[in-house]
């Protein structure tokens, strides 16, 4: 089952061969761009886009020379952090943990999360 949404995601996604360019913001997850407009001009962010709706096959070949296939995701995700090389990487979905991980990743820049309403107990144990 994880080999077919695999190759789902890989299908349909939209696919970027330039090297991502430095930027002041990462915007982690496109899902809510529209709200990180209100604080980011657009020439000032990259968008990491955790969904797979764009994958950067730059980030791609340079994760499997680097890293390997071991730990790809998170190789491919701490690749793009420093290609970008953010001053934040900015998420207006607080309720997705591996946003929280990236710091483990990458600690240079400051990671901010906004928080739309409250969670429970069981999600901050997590």
């Amino acid at each position: 089952m994880e080999m077919l949404k695999i190759l789902t995601n890989l299908i349909f996604a939209t696919w970027h061969f330039k090297k991502p360019n430095k930027k002041k913001v990462l915007i982690y997850d496109r899902e809510k761009e529209h709200f990180c407009r209100l604080f980011f001009s657009k020439n000032d962010y990259e968008i990491l886009d955790s969904r797979y709706e764009s994958i950067n096959a730059y980030v791609v070949i340079k994760t499997l020379i680097k890293y390997g296939r071991n730990n790809f995701k998170d190789n491919y995700k701490k690749l793009f952090i420093e290609l970008v090389s953010p001053k934040i990487v900015f998420s207006a979905i607080d309720n997705n943990p591996s946003f929280y991980n990236l710091k483990n990743l990458n600690n240079k820049p400051y990671y901010i999360s906004f928080q739309y309403g409250m969670r429970d107990n069981q999600f901050y144990k997590e």
